[in-house]
């Protein structure tokens, strides 16, 4: 619709205030346990050991980012109830930001307004809920490492 404001992705001061300390503890928690794991092994098996620990990296990631997008789909879709639509329209602003903006544009008027409305205040409230329920899972692993890490664990130089 002309003149109507894009719906934002960019998270709040409150939201990046919550994530920046967790994304620096994530961080020191992923090239500590890799170091452990690395200089556990002997120096023959190093190659091996950095190679587990890549890969057991990116299984994280790719978990990490399935389970994240379905936290954030799941309250996106809930916080699109009570709209004035129905059928294929519902569905399709239920289903992303786009598809909100997608049937506003279509639809028009205040029915189109509401579901702008509707979808930036769901947004908001997906990128926040998946924002804090990821600082929950870096302080568990950064804790479970410090926990699990042996005391007085060294990196050899021969790695």
């Amino acid at each position: 619709m002309p003149g109507e404001k894009a719906v934002s992705a960019v998270p709040d001061s409150e939201t990046r205030a919550a994530t920046a300390p967790a994304a620096v503890h994530g961080r020191w928690a992923i090239t500590a346990s890799a170091s452990v794991l690395v200089s556990s092994v002997p120096a023959e098996r190093a190659g091996q050991a950095g190679a587990v620990s890549e890969t057991a990296y990116e299984l994280g990631v790719g978990l990490g980012v399935a389970l994240l997008g379905s936290i954030h789909g799941a309250v996106f879709s809930g916080g699109m109830s009570g709209l004035p639509l129905r059928g294929h329209d519902l569905d399709t602003a239920r289903g992303s930001v786009g598809g909100a903006a997608e049937v506003a544009a279509r639809t028009g008027g205040e029915t189109g307004q509401r579901v702008l409305e509707a979808a930036r205040s769901a947004f908001d409230e997906a990128l926040t809920t998946t924002a804090y329920v990821s600082v929950g899972i870096v302080v568990a692993v950064t804790v479970l490492t410090v926990c699990l890490v042996p005391r007085g664990s060294k990196a050899t130089g021969g790695h």
